[in-house]
């Protein structure tokens, strides 16, 4: 608000200003603007007004002239008291003082005369009037009206005062014509300024909502985006919560099942079109009051209000599994995918950090955030159980969320302090007996947990990425120690130049172009022959981008390196594979041999893959083998190398090492210096 005019001393002529504008306007600051302005105009035409007069007064001495522009300034001050009166900007407060203004000036101007030079300059106080006090269409179009009557008055208020010799009647025509031009030219720009005033108007108003709708809705499905859902969420829980029932607004979060797949093998326009062909159907399988939104890649959210019941939220749920499951029609192909969903639902109790220490308390979140956490939590779940599957949160999901958090920070610290230990699992030779080889496995001693088992702890750190830093170290210190023992064992005239290690690699270290030169450096580093090591990967690792495996394998393979296909059977155990990827070795998963025994199938299946080994020239390793009847019937079927309890458990390198002393395998069931069980 304007400041106030001070008590005492001169008054500065904006004070003055302010002083003439009403109060009541002093809190809307667009209308004090309008009408400070207002009342300087006023000052003007009155100050225009009364020099005119004073013009005619005493340097023309017509009294009639100065008498009428007298009477112009005082129509024009009481043009401002009327404004003044008016109290606030109205229809009436724009278009009362243009009139009074037009009328007067205008009369004024006819009774001075055609001759007259300032005829022109008083003519434009009402154009002035109607553009700048007249904004609004209705008034400005009054004030030019009001203003034409003006000019005829005063043109025929000259007539009728001279109607002889100083101002010819035809002067009347002139003047009606004068004016008459004038105002029609006004009104032409005063339409010309509404119209375009108008059009910019309309042109940032379509501009606001283009960039409104773009901040809150996604641009390729069209859908509310992530800020417009939390928005919606938080209107919806403060409602639902003022009511009563935080627990009638649920959450869905949806992650497409196989989109990344048809996204790379399809490209990218198919994908997108996928995408909006998916936005349609949730449309069509949610209920017409449900806000569907697209969180950015493939994963899409349902807020559901009003909701029954938990079974009502899983119905809205299962209904969108079953409708995405079914396959799209896209740029002239098929795709199919499946969609995962979580679901929460407002006004769970949030679970108190007790016992989880810092990690805990700052999983404490605000309302909208715990809803799109517990469905996210649940989400996860429901893809770990197997994907295409709706799963509703439980507590117990954050108290696990925040294990997993907290042991994701004691790995990386782990690493960071030299926690882990390798252990080494004998390879024999099941005709001989002897020791042939070691699988080396990753152990982690924790400073308090203890021993934390490889299941707990693998699988995290594939999905965090860690398992890159865990396993360039197991490949480092596997190698080192694979040639201190070829040292060892050379020097005491052992055997152990044929000794293998076996290191595991994870799906994200193959997809890696950094894993041949870690290879190559740790070869190179421990002094290993390249083919005394033995790189063992899964199926599933190999088939998931075998593009990308078969351009690293065959890197791997022109070290020298070993290559083998670890839990064989398990997996998709395609024949082409074997065929297309530099394969060395076999590696017999351990449920085939749990009842290799007992003859009949599983010995079928057993003596199938060794004899598939044989016809593509790789070797055959049997896993799990834990008693001499599974090893007996296992030689017999030809399988020439195995592992497992039955010939010893994973044992620390000193064991192994004595063990080769003797270029023999462990005595049955013999744990030695154990340093765990195997996961």
């Amino acid at each position: 608000m304007p400041p106030s005019p001070p008590a005492a001393g001169p008054i500065p002529f904006h004070a003055l200003l302010d002083r003439a504008v009403p109060t009541s306007l002093r809190g809307d600051a667009a209308a004090w603007r309008q009408a400070r302005f207002t009342a300087l105009l006023t000052a003007v035409l009155v100050g225009a007004a009364g020099a005119y007069a004073l013009f005619y007064a005493l340097v023309l001495e017509f009294a009639a002239g100065a008498l009428a522009t007298g009477v112009g300034a005082l129509g024009a001050a009481l043009a401002f008291v009327v404004l003044r009166a008016t109290g606030r900007l109205s229809l009436a407060g724009h278009v009362l003082p243009g009139v009074l203004c037009a009328v007067v000036a205008w009369a004024s101007v006819g009774s001075g005369g055609l001759a007259s030079p300032v005829v022109p300059w008083m003519s434009m106080p009402p154009m002035l009037a109607a553009l700048l006090l007249g904004w609004r269409a209705a008034a400005g179009w009054a004030v030019l009206c009001v203003g034409l009557l003006g000019a005829l008055a005063g043109a025929v208020a000259q007539g009728v005062a001279f109607p002889v010799g100083y101002a010819p009647r035809w002067t009347v025509a002139m003047m009606l014509a004068c004016h008459a031009g004038l105002v029609v030219c006004g009104s032409v720009v005063l339409y010309l300024y509404e119209r375009i005033r108008a059009e910019a108007q309309a042109q940032a108003q379509a501009a606001g909502d283009a960039l409104a709708h773009q901040a809150f809705h996604d641009a390729l499905t069209g859908l509310p985006n992530r800020a417009r859902l939390r928005d919606r969420l938080a209107a919806a829980l403060d409602a639902a919560t003022a009511a009563g029932h935080p627990e009638r607004v649920a959450v869905l979060l949806l992650d497409l099942d196989g989109f990344k797949l048809v996204n790379d093998t399809a490209g990218h326009a198919v994908g997108d079109a996928l995408l909006v062909a998916v936005a349609e159907r949730l449309l069509g399988a949610t209920r017409g009051s449900d806000l569907v939104a697209r969180l950015g890649g493939d994963e899409f959210a349902v807020l559901l209000t009003n909701v029954g019941g938990e079974e009502d939220a899983v119905a809205v749920a299962e209904r969108a599994v079953r409708s995405l499951a079914r396959p799209f029609a896209v740029h002239g192909t098929s795709a199919t995918v499946g969609a995962s969903v979580g679901v929460a639902r407002g006004g769970g109790r949030e679970p108190g950090p007790e016992g989880k220490g810092d990690v805990g308390a700052a999983l404490a979140v605000a309302p909208v955030d715990a809803v799109l956490r517990d469905a996210d939590l649940a989400l996860y779940v429901a893809k770990a159980r197997g994907r295409g599957r709706a799963v509703v949160y439980a507590p117990a999901m954050h108290a696990a969320a925040i294990e997993r958090v907290t042991l994701e920070e004691a790995l990386r610290r782990g690493l960071a302090r030299g926690e882990f230990r390798l252990a080494y699992q004998p390879i024999v030779d099941l005709a001989t007996g002897a020791l042939i080889g070691a699988e080396a496995l990753v152990r982690w001693w924790h400073p308090e947990r203890g021993l934390v088992a490889p299941a707990d702890f693998v699988p995290l750190a594939e999905e965090t990425g860690l398992i890159v830093p865990l396993g360039r170290w197991v490949l480092e210190e596997a190698c080192r120690q694979a040639a201190t023992w070829r040292s060892a064992a050379a020097a005491a005239g052992g055997d152990a130049p044929r000794l293998t290690v076996g290191v595991n690699v994870s799906g994200r270290q193959l997809a890696r172009p950094e894993l041949v030169d870690e290879v190559r450096a740790a070869l190179a580093g421990s002094g290993l022959p390249a083919d005394r090591l033995v790189l063992e990967l899964t199926e599933s690792t190999v088939i998931q981008h075998p593009e990308a495996a078969r351009e690293r394998l065959a890197a791997l393979k022109a070290l020298g390196v070993r290559l083998a296909i670890d839990d064989f059977g398990t997996g998709y155990s395609a024949l082409s594979y074997l065929r297309q990827f530099p394969i060395d070795v076999l590696k017999i998963d351990k449920s085939f041999v749990g009842d290799v025994a007992e003859g009949g199938q599983p010995a079928a299946l057993a003596a199938a893959i060794v004899a598939l080994g044989d016809a593509l020239s790789l070797r055959t390793v049997a896993e799990g083998v834990e008693s001499a009847a599974q090893a007996t019937v296992l030689a017999e079927l030809g399988c020439p190398l195995a592992q497992g309890y039955h010939f010893g458990r994973p044992v620390d390198a000193a064991t192994i090492a004595a063990l080769l002393a003797g270029a023999r395998a462990p005595a049955a069931g013999a744990e030695g210096e154990v340093c765990c069980a195997v996961a």
